[in-house]
């Protein structure tokens, strides 16, 4: 046959193999579901938003606007030095600092009034009682090279606020990375670009969501792979299938001229069968 698939042939395809096409595209959407939720780990994203502006004093309103310039172009080179090691390796230093916590809460004074009215106080307030941590980040060794994987940095056109982003299967790691880095590039920008112009605008909080992977996403794509798939079976069938289905096809397509039609030709071996049969029956009546 005629190996060109046009837009008829195609769509005649796409009708003839629906059902495996429509089987294949929920196979494989389901298998992209489970791949997403039981064998991919989520990955959890904090982001830190750090402002770059200086203060300007008076008698320098003039050349705010140019310093505000100045301060866009140096995002890149603040994107640059984030993920070098002077930054990262402070900032594991400083995940491994112990915390302090609080052990006793706070508890104010409690007061009464007495016979004459006044207010007299009955138990003095108790200041809250602290105790340091050890950081959970100690044992955890982490590295410059680790944490390179784990950052980026991201910056909107001609905006001072550029964030840093740290993906990570922990989401409370994420937090304590994210904000570690900023605090360590905070204290040492100063020494590394002699300017003070960097400021935290907001923190990064505990997500509650994973970013990655998506589900949603995923099970589209193992969705239309499924389709496709499908698809290309049809195709392929239709393009190896050497047998003639359409009178049409001999007239218009070889050229040939049609002499006749054969129904039934499927129930030639049983009208044989048949035949032999009545003769082998004749023969015995003979005898």
């Amino acid at each position: 046959m005629d190996n060109i698939i046009d837009v008829g042939r195609l769509w005649q395809i796409i009708k003839r193999n629906v059902l495996l096409m429509t089987l294949l595209g929920i196979t494989s959407g389901g298998i992209a579901y489970g791949i997403a939720t039981y064998a991919m780990q989520p990955q959890y994203l904090a982001t830190v938003a750090l402002l770059v502006n200086r203060k300007a004093t008076s008698g320098q309103q003039g050349v705010q606007l140019g310093d505000q310039q100045a301060d866009v172009q140096l995002i890149q080179t603040y994107k640059d030095i984030l993920t070098r090691p002077i930054i990262l390796n402070d900032a594991i230093k400083r995940l491994e600092l112990p915390t302090k916590v609080e052990k006793v809460p706070r508890l104010p004074a409690k007061h009464m009034t007495d016979a004459f009215g006044r207010t007299v106080e009955i138990t003095a307030a108790q200041p809250a009682q602290y105790k340091w941590r050890a950081s959970k980040y100690v044992d955890s060794h982490l590295t410059a090279k680790q944490l390179v994987r784990m950052v980026n940095v991201s910056s909107l056109t001609n905006s001072q606020v550029f964030s840093i982003n740290v993906d990570a299967s922990n989401p409370t790691a994420a937090r304590d990375i994210a904000n570690a880095i900023a605090d360590a590039f905070q204290a040492k920008i100063l020494d590394i670009m002699a300017v003070s112009n960097v400021s935290i605008v907001s923190r990064a909080t505990r997500p509650t969501e994973p970013a990655a992977p998506n589900k949603q996403l995923m099970v589209l794509a193992g969705l239309v792979a499924g389709v496709g798939l499908g698809l290309v079976i049809g195709v392929i069938r239709e393009l190896t299938d050497r047998t003639i289905k359409t009178e049409t096809f001999m007239t218009d397509e070889l050229g040939l001229i049609n002499l006749g039609t054969i129904t039934g030709i499927g129930r030639l071996k049983e009208r044989r069968v048949m035949l032999n049969e009545q003769g082998v029956s004749r023969i015995k009546q003979r005898i």
